[in-house]
């Protein structure tokens, strides 16, 4: 037995003798009965005696408890009643500190780990201080331990029913698995000390079980008791990325949905010193409202986006900033996690600013907003005092009000130079210096990261520094890096002068390393939030900054409100290329109606495909930016590729199509938007899939929305751009029409029903808002046929329900037969669709 309390040893359930009940009519709870009162009332509570409740009985009566179970009529094979009252036990209503003692044998399991957290903030709160919680469940790790044994099948079999349980009804699945290691970690947070046994069956199959006797030595208020359970929630998501943390906004909805439907928050009397107590611990936190709480968390970088995010905030609204490193000082084991320190104590902050480091929860008495994505987030823009802010808050955006305190904040270290560190920095100051930052560490052996982030290859580093070159002819380049020794081992510059900074000139925290690069004139920076601060408050008017693209290995992740747009964007991992003498297998027509500011994430996109013997035509839909300029710009950057800008003079679809499809030269053409962004092996997919396949012209693949944070996209949805890659002639005869006759073809393309092969994996990621360069508009649009197009898109997102109720409001007997035997072709391509829904490549 291992504890934390060795003074409070609890009978386990083995040992408890327990009899058959002898009643066999049994009243009910109902959620709206206050326990105590109720048991009293039925005699099975004296007012005086301890009040110990056994929970989810089952067949088992204990004496001295009052037994608590779901009626028979719940039950799918019990035979004996154990319980004294029927009641849901999630949904017994306790006052504050009214319980002696809570005991559920095999029945916490059951819970979600939602509920279960929320059950046991209940139990904290109905427990009086000294009150016992005896939790019995499957032991996973003891389990485990049977199913990698030489066991006999059989007993596996039985180990894995009690693991995930006997499922003969909703209620007899087991949600979560547990522990001794668990069940301390989880429980010693939530106010209570612990004491865990294991054990097993003495005969076959030897299923193991895990104790947990528990005694609350502290009541803790409600907010405590969330945060607590935030923070153990937090530990489940497998990465800091932000799908996963959009999970783990759901699971704490969750948990307070299911608080708020058990019981209502308790409120102790104001004498009792407990509440002094719950006071006391909240109070570093402050529950003014003048004041804006920031969570930090990640390393440097993160901290500086967070700090400046809080201090916007906080001076718009006249309160003041704390900020809580509750979050950086937990040391609690997470798989594939890096572990940060505070290091803006580098930097002289504001005086005002308040450092909390208790242990009381920083975010009671504050309302949470938590970062739904990255990329800017609406909802700050409207954001007070009186605020706790989750999130990494990753863009300029946030703080452009006070831009110029921020960067006299960053500006200001507390650790100056040393002598041998100035005499660099003088050195850097003293020519056209050029920062190469390289991120490794983490990023190649954390695999959480590497997966988040990945890593720059050394032909985005090349195509920098041609680029630099090309403008700087005297660059010379300091390289600095978390893996200096893979920086000397690799050829990033060519014959160019350069220094490779070591670790030596790092300083406390790398703060000096930051310093010195901010030093330089020029930047070239990996997907690197300190990298990004570096040139970002080192950068002047006529400074280069090179950063790369996409930021993040998700290419559904939003990320161009972090990227300043005198940045130049290159691809951080390019494709292999032909050269631009031969001609090119696939030409991508990239339709850009004002979208110059997407056009390098766009481009680079395409230059990051697995096969190299393309073309980029980019078509300029009426745009009135300087779209022309930015393709101009990227050819240069990409000088062995195929990067060609015509300028339709149009916004009309027809003329657009048949622009680009004059100027372009591949036998394969694919269409996106200068705000998609294409998969890298989408172009190798679809034309492998062509060539294997005699007779096909045409295959399409899926399409994927970029998550762009906060604001409301639903008016946006249905505007779901095709990926089809059709051939040469085909494309020809889609686009030939006049007077809206293409938009027959542009419909095939929306809704797949063309494509005769189709690979069920994403090759375009659009963005479904109105910003920058939406598909150019067709040139007449009745508004039958919007519904036949919004029929497509629907069709396209597989919701074929929508689809045909588009095509319902569309059908009417004026009716022209092209437009009667286009809703007649939709309707054939969703049959067709439910009846060969498959996986893979497949002839449609």
């Amino acid at each position: 037995m291992s504890s934390s309390s060795p003074d409070s040893v609890f009978p386990s359930e083995e040992m408890m003798p327990f009899v058959v009940s002898p009643r066999t009519n049994r009243p009910r709870l109902d959620p709206v009965d206050d326990v105590v009162p109720r048991l009293r009332t039925l005699r099975l509570h004296r007012e005086g005696t301890p009040l110990r409740l056994h929970l989810g009985c089952g067949e088992k009566h204990f004496d001295g408890y009052v037994n608590v179970d779901y009626p028979p009529s719940e039950h799918t094979c019990q035979t004996v009643i154990g319980a004294d009252v029927f009641a849901d036990v999630t949904k017994l209503r306790m006052q504050p500190r009214s319980v002696d003692e809570i005991r559920l044998h095999h029945v916490f399991e059951h819970f979600k780990r939602s509920d279960a957290l929320g059950m046991l903030i209940i139990w904290h709160e109905a427990l009086k201080v000294g009150g016992r919680l005896h939790l019995e469940t499957p032991d996973v790790l003891g389990c485990a331990q049977q199913l990698v044994s030489d066991a006999p099948f059989g007993i596996k079999q039985a180990v894995i029913r009690h693991c995930f349980g006997s499922q003969e009804a909703g209620w007899a699945i087991h949600y979560d698995g547990w522990s001794e290691e668990k069940y301390r970690h989880v429980l010693s947070r939530l106010g209570f000390s612990v004491e865990t046994k294991t054990w097993r069956w003495a005969r076959p199959p030897y299923l193991a079980n895990v104790e947990a006797m528990a005694v609350k030595v502290t009541d803790m208020g409600r907010d405590e008791l969330l945060a607590a359970a935030d923070a153990l929630l937090r530990e489940y998501i497998v990465a800091e990325v932000p799908s996963e943390l959009g999970m783990w906004d759901v699971w704490r909805r969750d948990m307070r949905a299911f608080l708020a439907t058990a019981l209502p928050v308790p409120q102790p009397p104001a004498s009792t010193p407990e509440k002094a107590h719950a006071a006391t611990l909240t109070e570093p936190c402050g529950s003014g409202p003048r004041k804006v709480v920031v969570k930090l968390q990640g390393g440097m970088g993160n901290q500086m986006f967070q700090y400046a995010a809080g201090l916007a905030l906080a001076r718009r609204s006249g309160a003041k900033l704390a900020l809580d490193l509750s979050f950086l000082l937990d040391r609690t084991p997470r798989a594939n996690f890096t572990y940060r320190d505070f290091d803006l104590d580098l930097f002289s902050l504001d005086r005002d600013c308040e450092i909390l480091k208790g242990s009381a929860p920083a975010s009671a008495n504050l309302s949470i907003l938590l970062e739904r994505q990255y990329g800017f987030d609406s909802r700050f823009a409207s954001a007070g005092a009186g605020v706790y802010l989750d999130g990494y808050w990753q863009s300029p955006r946030y703080f452009a009000e006070v831009i110029s305190e921020v960067r006299r904040t960053f500006t200001r270290f507390t650790r100056p130079l040393d002598a041998l560190q100035t005499e660099l920095a003088d050195r850097i100051a003293s020519c056209s210096s050029v920062c190469l930052n390289v991120r490794r560490a983490d990023y190649v052996t954390n695999p959480a990261a590497n997966a988040c982030h990945g890593v720059c290859t050394e032909s985005y580093f090349h195509s920098a520094v041609r680029h630099i070159r090309s403008q700087i002819p005297d660059a010379h380049f300091f390289i600095f890096s978390d893996d200096v020794e893979w920086c000397r081992k690799a050829d990033l510059v060519g014959d160019a002068p350069r220094t490779i900074v070591s670790h030596a000139y790092a300083g406390e925290r790398f703060s000096s390393y930051l310093q010195l690069m901010m030093g330089c004139r020029h930047f070239i920076i990996p997907n690197s939030s300190f990298a990004w601060w570096a040139a970002f408050l080192g950068a002047g008017p006529q400074s280069i900054v090179i950063a790369p693209t996409p930021w993040f290995n998700d290419l559904a992740t939003e990320y161009m409100d972090l990227m300043p747009a005198e940045w130049t964007l290159l691809s951080r991992n390019q494709g292999p290329s032909t050269g631009t003498g031969q001609p090119p297998l696939v030409s991508v027509l990239m339709l850009s109606h004002d979208g110059a500011r997407f056009l390098p994430e766009a481009i680079g996109s395409v230059m990051s495909q697995t096969m190299g013997n393309l073309e980029v035509v980019v078509v300029a839909a009426g745009s009135t930016d300087k779209s022309g300029e930015v393709v101009t710009h990227l050819a240069a950057c990409y000088p062995e590729r195929n990067i060609k800008f015509v300028a339709a003079g149009t916004s009309q679809l027809a003329g657009c199509w048949n622009a680009g499809m004059a100027t372009a030269r591949g036998d394969y053409i694919l269409a996106m938007r200068a705000t998609d962004r294409l998969a890298p092996r989408a172009l190798e997919q679809g034309t492998t899939a062509l060539l294997k396949r005699k007779g096909c012209t045409s295959a399409s693949g899926n399409t994927t929305p970029v998550q762009t944070g906060g604001g409301d996209r639903s008016r946006w949805q249905g505007s779901v751009p095709p990926c089809v890659l059709l051939r040469r002639d085909v494309a020809l005869q889609t686009g030939a029409g006049r007077d809206g006759s293409e938009w027959n073809g542009w419909m095939n393309w929306a809704s797949g029903s063309s494509a005769d092969v189709h690979v069920s994996e994403t090759w375009l990621y659009y963005r479904p808002s109105p910003e920058g360069s939406d598909a150019p508009v067709t040139e007449s649009e009745t508004e039958l046929r919007r519904e036949l197009r919004l029929a497509a898109d629907a069709l396209a997102k597989q919701d074929y329900a929508g689809a045909i109720q588009r095509i319902q409001r569309a059908v009417r007997p004026a009716m022209t037969p092209e437009d009667l035997g286009l809703a007649k072709s939709l309707l054939a391509s969703i049959a067709k669709a439910r009846a060969s829904a498959t996986t893979g490549a497949v002839p449609r």
